[in-house]
């Protein structure tokens, strides 16, 4: 396997999508990380991986905090990950395989966090629908949105940022089935970028988002699989959570708890904007 293990790579939503100061960042996500971990009840299990949005951190921030709230809470109990996988999406291209992000490691304002190149080894031996690819990594946020809150999280933890670039199911399955040979060697948590439903009608996406969400809380992969459209994109990123959810029920995954939904409208208390994006936070807990 060729990949680059020298460069440093950068993360470019800096300033866009999060802050590009170091001290506001960091302020901002222990401030989402904190509100929540007051308002989750105790989880009984272990939790395997979580669905976090992606947007800008003033609208799905609170959101994602309630996931890494969670998976701190957990780490507590049931150990420190030595890996954190962060599995996304490319909003801009397709392409017929897993990508890898290579390199040394990943740079936000937070810090530098090292990639785990054994992982990454793990990941792709004998799966060939798994590669190191940087290309579409390069200027896409919904894998790279979730750094900030990994590197406050576990500040520890080295990371593997995958982007799936189609909806085939064995490309999924291979990811699944490489999270889990990883899983044998290492202690890791999955995290699957996606936002829900986007809509112009505030009412759909409330509907169609619990919809969805309960049959994500049934582990109902096969009906999130065929109630996907393109003009139904029901999380946008479902190509990171199927895999995430295969990954989690081939570690007999017992339950998915929903932990936060809500949507962009919700967050701004701007109702009527013209566009509504729905978040959820979600665990899977064995």
């Amino acid at each position: 396997m060729e990949m680059d293990t020298s460069s440093i790579r950068k993360a470019v939503g800096a300033g866009r999508w999060f802050s590009s100061s170091s001290e506001e960042l960091t302020k901002q996500v222990d401030y989402y990380i904190n509100s929540a971990l007051s308002k989750i009840k105790k989880i009984d299990g272990k939790i395997l991986g979580c669905i976090s949005p992606h947007a800008g951190f003033e609208y799905s921030g609170p959101t994602a905090g309630y996931d890494f709230a969670a998976l701190i809470k957990d780490a507590e109990l049931n150990g420190q990950p030595d890996t954190v996988f962060v599995i996304g999406f490319s909003h801009s291209s397709s392409f017929s395989f897993a990508a890898i992000m290579d390199g040394k490691g990943i740079k936000t304002p937070i810090s530098t966090t090292e990639f785990d190149i054994d992982a990454i080894k793990i990941m792709c031996n004998g799966r060939n629908n798994i590669k190191c690819y940087y290309k579409p990594h390069c200027g896409e946020h919904s894998a790279e949105n979730e750094i900030p809150f990994v590197q406050r999280a576990f500040p520890n933890a080295k990371i593997v940022v995958i982007l799936v670039g189609t909806h085939d199911g064995k490309v999924s399955q291979e990811v699944a089935d490489g999270l889990f040979e990883v899983s044998k060697q290492k202690k890791i948590y999955v995290v699957a970028s996606s936002d829900m439903l986007h809509d112009a009608n505030h009412s759909l996406v409330e509907k169609v988002d619990r919809e969805t969400i309960s049959l994500t809380e049934k582990l109902d992969v096969q009906s999130l699989v065929r109630n996907w459209t393109y003009d139904n994109q029901i999380y946008c990123g479902i190509t990171a959570v199927i895999p995430t959810m295969l990954y989690c029920i081939k570690q007999n995954c017992k339950k998915a708890i929903t932990l936060d939904l809500t949507n962009s409208e919700i967050v701004t208390k701007r109702m009527n904007s013209g566009w509504v994006v729905g978040y959820c936070a979600v665990v899977f807990v064995a």
